[in-house]
């Protein structure tokens, strides 16, 4: 899951930073393989202490959604299970929860969207990561 608050820490610079791409990717309909992007973390220490995502998904009902992170080494956090209606799944600087403190983070971490009904498609337009490093 997400959170939108919380407090911050006082890191060196490099051992934080922020990953994104805007994809534009379609997201098949009704297809359990779903769309996955990909983005690869880089230059940070060796494991993930706090992941906030930004997430920008546009589909008719959204409430067809589920949406995954997978982090460090294949665990995976539900991000959204279509909890709620709309068109569009917008969250910005959202605190993951569900990873461990303890996989590597200078991997490719990985974002899944997978149309559960039939009758629309949507699109992923933008998935960020910023990702806040320790030493293990």
């Amino acid at each position: 899951g997400v959170e939108s608050s919380g407090a911050g820490l006082c890191l060196p610079a490099w051992m934080r930073s922020r990953f994104y791409t805007e994809p534009g990717m379609p997201i098949p309909d009704n297809d359990p393989n779903g769309s996955t992007v990909e983005l690869q973390a880089f230059g940070l220490a060796t494991v993930a202490m706090d992941t906030r995502l930004t997430l920008l998904v546009s589909h008719p009902r959204i409430s067809d959604l589920r949406v995954t992170l997978q982090g460090g080494e294949g665990t995976e956090a539900v991000i959204f299970a279509g909890e709620r209606e709309g068109t569009e799944l917008w969250l910005d600087d959202a605190v993951v929860r569900g990873l461990p403190g303890d996989e590597s983070v200078n991997v490719p971490w990985r974002l899944k969207v997978v149309d559960t009904k039939g009758g629309a498609v949507g699109t992923i337009y933008r998935f960020g990561l910023e990702i806040t490093s320790r030493w293990d």
